[in-house]
């Protein structure tokens, strides 16, 4: 039978350390993955305007700003194309416009539907909030945002 020497225990020790810290570097990058601070719902249709909304065609952006602001470019966008009502949607912090921001709560979030697919371009569109809940706090994932305005 052989025997174990120093160097041979040192070495075992030493993969057995880095083993444990890989793992636990793993763990933490899964973990961060599915805790992400994130808002999501769904955008539905308000009764006034069933059959106004075109379906399956332009783009529906959901996006989320401070409270407050209603000037310049929002803190994080969602963006869909074609959609299709009711329509699900999640923004994280992958759809922020400025990457260095931090994603942040409250937020305010609002739902656009444009034809043309240019936000700016608001005519013909419609817009909509949650009528509970106008500000909350990341991590909330049942809003209903319902589209009741005409531009």
């Amino acid at each position: 039978m052989r025997k174990l020497g120093d160097s041979s225990i040192f070495k075992f020790k030493l993969r057995l350390k880095q083993f444990i810290s890989m793992t636990i570097l793993f763990w933490s990058a899964f973990s961060m993955a599915f805790t992400d601070p994130k808002v999501g719902g769904t955008v539905l249709v308000g009764e006034k305007l069933k059959g106004k909304v075109p379906e399956a065609k332009g783009v529906l952006f959901v996006y989320a700003r401070k409270p407050g602001v209603q000037a310049g470019p929002p803190l994080a966008v969602f963006r869909f194309e074609n959609p299709r009502f009711p329509q699900a949607f999640v923004i994280t912090a992958k759809n922020l416009i400025f990457k260095e921001q931090p994603f942040v709560g409250p937020v305010e979030v609002t739902a656009l539907y444009v034809p043309s697919g240019d936000p700016l371009i608001k005519k013909g569109g419609f817009r909509g909030q949650d009528e509970k809940r106008k500000v909350v706090e990341l991590g909330v994932k049942d809003l209903n945002l319902t589209l009741t305005e005409a531009l």
